[in-house]
């Protein structure tokens, strides 16, 4: 064997090429030439489970069956990212986003508006968000973006139902 550029080709009826192996390289390319270059992934059953959309730039994993689950991995091979395509659920680091809609159950405790002044004038941070010592220690963005969130939702709420206070000390 050679080290010779080893290549294969494919061209369309017209005689554009559309598919490159390069064997010395290890690169396939597809597309150009006028087509956009699909790949199209199949299951045991011949039915569609990955499709990469070459015109679009799109991605699409799943169905026909399959969960579609995206999964980055790092230069040691541990696990960064996870989307489940089942669940919706990404985990970044290991943590799990879980959003915040709780807040707006009926059976969710929102803190009394006191009560929170209370703690920020003893803690000096709002309830259920870490210290500034803590977090110079480090923490997780996901779960301090979901703690965030969740105090938007509690603002939320505290605002309408001053709101409905209001009208109410309004029609008296």
């Amino acid at each position: 064997m050679t080290n010779e550029k080893t290549m294969i080709a494919l061209f369309d009826e017209e005689g554009r090429q559309t598919i490159e192996l390069d064997g010395k390289l290890g690169n396939l390319t597809m597309g150009g030439s006028g087509c956009q270059g699909d790949i199209a992934l199949r299951n045991t059953e011949g039915e569609q489970t990955i499709h990469l959309d070459g015109g679009n730039g799109n991605l699409t994993m799943g169905g026909n069956g399959a969960q579609g689950d995206i999964t980055l991995v790092n230069q040691e091979g541990v696990q960064t990212i996870h989307l489940d395509g089942g669940s919706g659920e990404i985990k970044v680091n290991g943590d799990s986003i879980v959003p915040a809609d709780y807040v707006f159950d009926p059976s969710y405790n929102l803190m009394p508006l006191a009560e929170v002044r209370s703690f920020i004038e003893t803690n000096r941070h709002l309830p259920g968000i870490p210290a500034g010592a803590e977090m110079k220690a480090g923490l997780s963005l996901n779960t301090f973006a979901m703690q965030l969130l969740a105090k938007v939702e509690e603002l939320t709420l505290h605002v309408i139902r001053q709101e409905e206070m209001i009208r109410e000390l309004q029609g008296k």
